[in-house]
């Protein structure tokens, strides 16, 4: 009677233990693809805090083109100049713009205008359809100022080069 009692224990534990072998097996199959990846879901925005409404797109590996539109009630003044922007990845590592940031007109902005800002990269953000997020720091000027201010860019957008 024990004997059998033992048996079934074992037969139980070895018929469950090989299926749950077999899912976690699945598990990590699905997980290798990247068909679990979380980023692959996160919804692709553009958060410009009280300053700017945006949107922005990655055409290739190593370009930003970012369109900025003021929120402010006075004309703001948008600086092009490399060294006084800043692009990080989520990680928090600095990604080294290449040359000066190309405006689509002249960079400055009226309130309720829009202007898109190509921003070239010395290095590249990922590869083809990932999805990354950048934190952006653009310096501007309100008019009747001379203080330079940052706003701060959240883009979670997909390489598409």
């Amino acid at each position: 009677m024990r004997f059998k009692r033992s048996q079934a224990a074992l037969e139980f534990l070895t018929t469950y233990g090989w299926a749950i072998l077999v899912v976690l097996v699945m598990i990590g199959a699905l997980a290798y693809f990247g068909v679990l990846n979380p980023s692959k879901f996160a919804q692709e925005r553009c958060a410009g805090g009280s300053i700017f409404s945006c949107s922005g797109n990655i055409p290739d590996n190593d370009t930003i083109n970012l369109e900025l539109t003021n929120q402010l009630p006075q004309k703001i003044t948008v600086d092009t100049d490399k060294n006084k922007w800043s692009v990080k990845l989520a990680d928090g590592s600095s990604i080294k713009i290449e040359s000066d940031i190309t405006p689509s007109d002249d960079g400055i902005l009226n309130s309720g205008e829009h202007e898109t800002f190509k921003i070239d990269l010395s290095d590249e953000v990922g590869d083809s359809g990932d999805k990354v997020k950048l934190e952006i720091q653009v310096p501007y000027t309100r008019e009747g100022s001379s203080l330079t201010q940052k706003a701060t860019i959240e883009l979670i957008a997909t390489v598409n080069g």
